[in-house]
């Protein structure tokens, strides 16, 4: 494997970007669709703590939605104090920004490889993120209907 300085994967959702963008920029949907943070628990501050289910690591994030450009940024930390790295960001596009059904919408999930990931922990991740990216798509034109997260 090279070093790839990120990883984008996308699908598109049977569902309008106001709901997709809802779901992925809630902390309390993170344990329901990503695999570095299960067994969550939000602080009061809304830092979310989590452990990875491939090796029981602690992962803390903190997510930053900015609704106006439906993009979420994940800041991520191994350890409670941080350093908070945003190296994890999603995107929804409405459909009728990109030619599907208004109804429709395109999450992206984009993340940036730091430069002491080795090319299992890479590739490891790039997996990851393109099969959470199922998983939400999944969820949520399954099991969430047309109403608010």
């Amino acid at each position: 494997m090279s070093f790839a300085p990120s990883h984008i994967t996308s699908v598109e959702i049977e569902r309008p970007a106001q709901l997709v963008f809802e779901f992925v920029s809630s902390p309390v949907n993170l344990d329901r669709w990503t695999f570095g943070t299960w067994s969550i628990e939000i602080s009061d501050d809304g830092l979310v703590h989590g452990t990875s289910l491939f090796d029981g690591s602690s992962v803390y994030v903190r997510v930053d939605p900015d609704p106006q450009r439906m993009i979420v940024d994940y800041h991520i930390a191994g350890t409670e104090d941080g350093p908070l790295i945003p190296r994890i960001m999603a995107r929804v596009n409405p459909g009728d920004h990109i030619g599907i059904p208004d109804d429709h919408s395109v999450l992206s999930l984009m993340t940036w490889r730091s430069a002491d990931s080795d090319d299992f922990a890479w590739h490891r991740l790039t997996t990851i993120h393109e099969t959470e990216i199922l998983l939400v798509k999944s969820i949520i034109e399954q099991q969430i209907s047309e109403r608010a997260i």
